[in-house]
């Protein structure tokens, strides 16, 4: 028998537009998902791959064929990065759209198994779904990173 487990805790401060005291936790099964304003002026993001990084959810979409190589290449990639990855942004960087809707912008560049890491974003979105008798949001977190010329996505839903 399977469980799934779907949580997400958000917290959010009441804030001006350009900073953001933000606290979340969001887990499923293979992905979890923290996010924390520190006292030094940083927002933190650490993605966790609890059952090991090769079940790390590396795209968001329809995928076709022509894909297939691509994305077994950043698949390989990405598993010298160990289970868990951590990336910074100044808070000043952070701006809040709207309630449980934030965008970092510009992170501070980590040193990951002798690869420099450059944070090009961390975000929320919300989505709603309508169905027949009933309603329900999802949110989404992303951040988005890139090593040399190649992009990547960390990205995950969980239901709010």
């Amino acid at each position: 028998m399977v469980f799934k487990f779907i949580a997400c805790f958000l917290g959010f401060a009441a804030l001006p537009a350009f900073a953001a005291d933000i606290s979340l936790y969001c887990r499923v099964p293979t992905t979890v998902f923290t996010v924390s304003t520190g006292a030094d002026g940083l927002v933190t993001s650490t993605v966790t791959h609890p059952y090991g990084i090769q079940f790390t959810p590396i795209y968001k979409g329809t995928v076709i064929t022509e894909q297939a190589a691509t994305l077994n290449a950043k698949a390989r990639e990405l598993a010298d990065f160990g289970p868990s990855q951590t990336f910074t942004w100044p808070a000043a960087n952070c701006r809040m759209t709207k309630a449980k809707v934030f965008i970092c912008t510009q992170g501070t560049p980590v040193m990951i198994h002798g690869q420099e890491v450059h944070p090009i974003s961390l975000a929320t979105t919300i989505s709603s779904h309508e169905m027949a008798d009933f309603t329900y949001q999802i949110l989404n977190v992303n951040v988005t990173f890139r090593i040399g010329p190649r992009s990547y996505n960390l990205t995950s839903d969980y239901q709010i």
